[in-house]
């Protein structure tokens, strides 16, 4: 990794943290921020389907002395979501790189500076800062699904298959922590895994590396069997364990939103969300599918951007 590439990715990764901890919430904020901050103090059980990652970095925060416990739990939302604005200006500068080799030309100062842009779009995007000032999941979410996208980028460029074990080892920490929203990645990968050919040998070394992040979910029959507060489903046995992390709970309310909704107003939602990052990766994209040396990146980052939309 060029060094111009690093120092980008830092500056950007501290300038979105020190932004995100100036305007974090004083103590409890509104929805699930009060409950994943206790859930985080005493090491319980959050909402299905249980959020065990967040938990434990969560706990990590709340030993600083630093303010409330609300301060403390956002601080690791804020620090989750500068290291995914961080990651994008990496993946951004990566994918400038290859583009500019596709092109014959090759700058790291202008792939730094590409990537830096990329990064703040996301960092600087209501989509991202508003889950990096509060207690939540979501920032968690995003640095690990752009931290495998990076590492499937790498692993498409080199063919290093210790890239595509970390993609798969993040995939599985990311199911482990949201896995509807990180199954939308986990087929997106499959499908630019399926284009790029076969596998080769040691698949079933990528295959275990996901499997070691899904035991995260140990977490919660381990910590339910002690009782907590904060204890959604009571997770000690298999029935409760399954209920927990299916989420069942939120299923049909889910899909009762759903027919309010129509694609136009998910569309128009998304755009305000994301800012500048619509239009800018929507033209990066097209941009990426016209060069054959990078179509493989534009299927990976279109089917997960449908994917994690629907």
């Amino acid at each position: 990794m060029p060094k111009a590439h690093r120092r980008a990715a830092a500056l950007v990764g501290i300038a979105c943290f020190a932004l995100y901890a100036a305007a974090a919430a004083p103590s409890l904020d509104w929805l699930d921020s009060g409950e994943l901050a206790a859930a985080s103090f005493e090491l319980g059980v959050a909402h299905p389907p249980g959020h065990p990652i967040a938990a434990l970095l969560g706990k990590a925060c709340a030993l600083v002395p630093l303010g409330a416990v609300g301060l403390r739990a956002g601080l690791a939302s804020a620090a989750m979501g500068a290291l995914a604005a961080a990651l994008t200006a990496l993946l951004g500068a990566e994918l400038a790189r290859r583009i500019g080799e596709a092109l014959g030309r090759t700058d790291e100062r202008l792939e730094a500076i590409a990537g830096a842009g990329s990064g703040l779009c996301v960092g600087l995007s209501f989509a991202l800062g508003f889950q990096s000032v509060r207690p939540e999941v979501y920032a968690l979410h995003a640095a690990l699904v752009v931290g495998a996208a990076l590492s499937l980028a790498r692993f498409d460029a080199s063919g290093d298959r210790r890239a595509l074990r970390l993609a798969a080892l993040l995939v599985g920490l990311a199911l482990a922590n949201h896995h509807l929203l990180a199954l939308a990645f986990a087929l997106a990968a499959l499908a630019f895994l399926a284009a790029r050919g076969r596998p080769g040998r040691g698949a079933w070394i990528v295959v275990a590396a996901g499997a070691v992040g899904l035991l995260a979910y140990l977490y919660l029959p381990l910590r339910a069997l002690r009782h907590p507060e904060v204890d959604w489903g009571a997770p000690s046995t298999v029935g409760r364990f399954l209920w927990t992390v299916s989420a069942r709970v939120f299923q049909h309310r889910s899909l009762l939103r759903a027919q309010g909704s129509s694609p136009a107003a998910l569309a128009v939602t998304l755009a305000a969300e994301l800012g500048a990052g619509a239009p800018l990766g929507t033209l990066g994209l097209w941009l990426l599918a016209r060069l054959p040396a990078t179509r493989r990146l534009a299927l990976l980052v279109a089917v997960a951007a449908i994917l994690d939309a629907l």
